[in-house]
Order: structure tokens, then sequence, then C-alpha cells
């Protein structure tokens, strides 16, 4: 079924060239930043869809063999990790928003801490901000494909260049097949619970359904998937498809499975499968009852090239989800209010 190229369907068509871009950039300075055999612990922050790009950095951290945390600015701020001695390094696309600017401030104010930021634009005013004060490095990567309101190819990027700095992996992406495969998907895996037929994708017929039993969704994930699981819940959150949670597999035994139990019907389990985690998976939801609506977004590749199979999988089950409820998920429609608290100086208001 052909569909009116959206803003949001331009920034997934860039994809491989961003991916393309990635393996041409230069890294030394970045990875000599953050791989320094310092013994400091590295912080790494994010807001809003780069907090998985700071869950992704952690996990690789810990890998080549530091202690690291990844959190919000906001955590990171009013928290003991802004007293310890540590690097801090964050990833924001456009260095403007007053969670990476207080961020900044304080990791400036104490003289234990090391402040880095990878940004993916200029002019950045976080950047600049940080050239005046000579306070920390700014490493700023012009990655000139844009995106809208959904992080696509500033995420990839972010993806791409942290897998060679820590992996030294080159990564790529193969779009052809995934949005006919992954519609046709969604569409069985959607009428698993419902009565009425998905025809098309439109409002009409999602206002046709109950909204109980179409909105709730809970990811599993394994640990080297759960950046691709924060990202879902972002982007589920941020386009407004769908209300999401995430859990990894084990945790889910711990008692969740209780909600889809008690509540039947009305929340589905997306499963992010690799092939590192395919026996655990298998495992878990094979004693699911066949009344809970399952859906595999999985992958055939292993390591660096899986996570970002995945990553992009979402990306584009995000869109489909959009259409389902007659959204552009690049365009969406901001309330005032919501421009209003994004602006808002958390650090005036303590």
């Amino acid at each position: 079924m052909a569909h009116r190229q959206s803003r949001y369907d331009k920034a997934l068509s860039r994809l491989p060239s961003t991916l393309e871009w990635s393996r041409k950039q230069d890294i030394g300075a970045v990875r000599e930043f953050l791989t320094a055999p310092d013994g400091l612990p590295r912080i790494f922050l994010g807001s809003g869809g780069s907090f998985s790009v700071a869950q992704l950095a952690m996990q690789l951290s810990v890998e080549a063999g530091f202690v690291a945390a990844a959190m919000t600015p906001y955590q990171y701020i009013f928290s003991a990790w802004s007293r310890l001695p540590a690097r801090v390094f964050i990833f924001s696309a456009g260095g403007r928003n007053i969670d990476a600017l207080n961020a900044w401030a304080t990791a400036r104010d104490n003289p234990s801490q090391t402040f880095g930021a990878m940004l993916m634009s200029e002019p950045s005013r976080l950047a600049a901000m940080m050239e005046a004060d000579g306070a920390g490095r700014a490493f700023v990567y012009r990655q000139t494909n844009g995106d809208g309101f959904l992080a696509v190819n500033s995420l990839a990027a972010y993806y791409s260049l942290l897998f060679r700095i820590y992996r030294g992996d080159e990564v790529g992406v193969d779009v052809s097949g995934i949005a006919e495969a992954l519609e046709s998907q969604l569409k069985a895996f959607l009428t698993q619970s419902y009565t009425l037929s998905t025809d098309g994708w439109n409002a009409h017929d999602a206002a046709l359904y109950d909204a109980r039993e179409t909105d709730r969704f809970y990811v599993l994930y394994s640990p080297d998937t759960m950046p691709v699981a924060c990202d879902l819940e972002s982007r589920f959150s941020e386009s407004s498809v769908g209300c999401l949670q995430i859990s990894d597999y084990r945790n889910f035994a711990h008692g969740r499975f209780n909600w889809f139990h008690q509540r039947r019907g009305q929340t589905a389990i997306i499963a992010l499968v690799t092939p590192e985690s395919e026996n655990v998976a298998a495992s878990l939801l094979s004693e699911l009852p066949p009344d809970i609506p399952v859906m595999r977004l999985d992958t055939p590749l292993k390591g660096s090239q899986g996570t970002m199979d995945l990553l992009v999988k979402g990306m584009y089950l995000v869109k489909f989800m959009g259409l389902r409820w007659g959204l552009d998920v690049g365009t969406p429609d901001v309330p005032e209010f919501g421009r209003i608290i994004y602006h808002k100086d958390f650090m005036k208001e303590n």
C-alpha cells in the first residue's frame, strides 16, 4: 500500500547515507577523551531520545572496563553523582536545551569533574558557552540529515559513532524490505486481540477500536537491547502512538506478568530478540497464554549490527503505529503547555 511521504518518511529514507557519513568521521579525539585511563567513572547524560544513547554509551564503557552510569541531566544535578570525581559526557543533538546547559554548569563548578559533549549540529549554545568559558570539550559532528520532531538520523549517527569508538565496528543498515515486513507483521499482531479487521491505516479505523485495548504495550528486552527498549519508550510517548513500559525478560518474571493475568486483553507485548537472547526470550514467551498478543521484533544479526538493525526496525514500527492513528509522527501537534515546561529552568525552582 502506498503512503504519502511524510517528514518522518524522509528522515527514515536518509538512514543509509547517515550511517555512511558516520563511517567517515574522525573519532580520534572523542575516543581519547572517553577512554582515557584516568580511573574515573563515566557519567553519560541524555534527555528525551538521547537518553537511549546515554544507555548505550554506559554499556560500551563498562564493556571497556570503566565504571559508568547513564542518567538524565536532572538526575545527575540533584544526586551525589554531581559531587563525585568523574568524567561527565552529554549527548545533545543541538546543545540548546536548558537541561544540557545546566548539566554543563554543574560539572564546570566541580573541579574534580571533566565535562564533554557530543553534538550533531551548529550553531550550538552549549558549545559556544564551553568555548567562552574554556571548560570542557565539545565534539561537534555536523550531521545534516534532518529529523523533525523524533530523532532518527542523529540517533543512528550517535549509535554508529559509539560502536566505532568502543568496538571498532562499522555498522550499516539494509532498509529494503523492512517497511513491508513490519507493516504486515504489525497488522497481524494488532488483530490478535481485536474483533475488527485492520484493512487500512487511517484515523477512522483507529477510532472504531476500544482504546483500552489498543494503546498499551510492554517491551521485553535483554541486556544487549536495553538501549533500543529505552528508545521505543521515548518514541512511543513522544509520538503519542501508545503507552509503553519496558522490562528485561527476567524482571518481567518477578510479578510483572500479573498485569496480563488480571487485565486480559488490554496490553500487548513487543519482544526484542537477538541471537544472543533467543533462548531466554523463546523460553519465556512459550509460557505465555495464547490470549496475550506477542510481537517479536527480532534480528538475525549479532553484536553492534544487531543492535542497529533493531533500532531501525523500532523506528519503522513507530511509523506504522502513527499511520494507524492517522498521525505523522515527525510533525506532531505540540501543545502550548508542553512548550512551556520544556523551556522551564528547573535550577531556578529549587
